[in-house]
This record gives C-alpha cells, sequence and structure tokens, in this order.
C-alpha cells in the first residue's frame, strides 16, 4: 500500500505515523507526490551523493542536443518518475507545444496514482522557464 508522504517526510512527521490508518488520504498522497515531483525535477543530475541519476540534466548541456530536446527532456522525466516516485505508475510524458512563449518548455505527465486501496489516473503539468526552475501542478 502506498504512503500519503515520502520517505523524509514521514521521518519527520514521526509521530503522526505512530497513527497509522488503514485507508490513505487521497488528497495528502497527491499533495505529498506532487512536492516530491518539484523536488525531483529542480535537483540536477549529479549533485546527489547518494543518487547520482537523481534529477535532471543541466538544460545547457541539452542544447548540444537539438533538435532531440524534448525527447532527452522526455526521457530523463521518465526516468526520475519512475526511479523516485513509485507511487505513480503507467507513466507517460507529453510535450504542450506554446508559440507564444518559446523560451518555456511545458509538459504533461499522465498517469495512475496509487492511493488508498486502488488506483486513479492524474495528470501533472510543467513548465520548464528562462529562470531554470521547474514549476509542477495538478
Amino acid at each position: 500500500m502506498p504512503f500519503e508522504r515520502s520517505l523524509l517526510e514521514r521521518i519527520d512527521h514521526y509521530q503522526d505515523e505512530l497513527e497509522r490508518r488503514t485507508e490513505r488520504d487521497e488528497g495528502a498522497v497527491m499533495t505529498s507526490v506532487l512536492g516530491n515531483l518539484q523536488k525531483i525535477f529542480n535537483a540536477r543530475r549529479g549533485t546527489a551523493a547518494s543518487a547520482k541519476e537523481y534529477g535532471l540534466p543541466d538544460f545547457n548541456d541539452l542544447v548540444w542536443e537539438f533538435p532531440d530536446i524534448v525527447m532527452e527532456i522526455k526521457k530523463s522525466i521518465l526516468e526520475n518518475i519512475v526511479q523516485y516516485e513509485p507511487r505513480l505508475v503507467n507513466v507517460r510524458i507529453k510535450h504542450l507545444r506554446d508559440d507564444e512563449n518559446p523560451l518555456e518548455m511545458k509538459f504533461q505527465i499522465s498517469g495512475q496514482l496509487l492511493a488508498g486501496r486502488g488506483t486513479r489516473g492524474v495528470k501533472f503539468t510543467t513548465i520548464m522557464g528562462e529562470s531554470g526552475r521547474i514549476r509542477v501542478w495538478s
């Protein structure tokens, strides 16, 4: 059964975990997954000592991959979700082209959220802007 919180959130709030429930709050799971994706996507690959593949590559390095940059980013997003966010399954990544904002890259992440005793479909949107920060929302 998936947890509502990530491992670090559970450690930080260990008192709450002492009163475990059999039913998981889907809203809490969704909030935790959203926060975890935000952390993963804003970490640069190679900066986590214990997990060298954690995070996304520096996009300045991917410029040389053009025109395949979109495929490289999609691949990296998917690999990180599969490896570091097990509460999302059957994940698909779609590039959302935005001609009005050519300096931003937008992706839609869809899949199944493991929550409670089953799964439910979810969608997240990410925007990679000029600042280098990646925003994620549902």
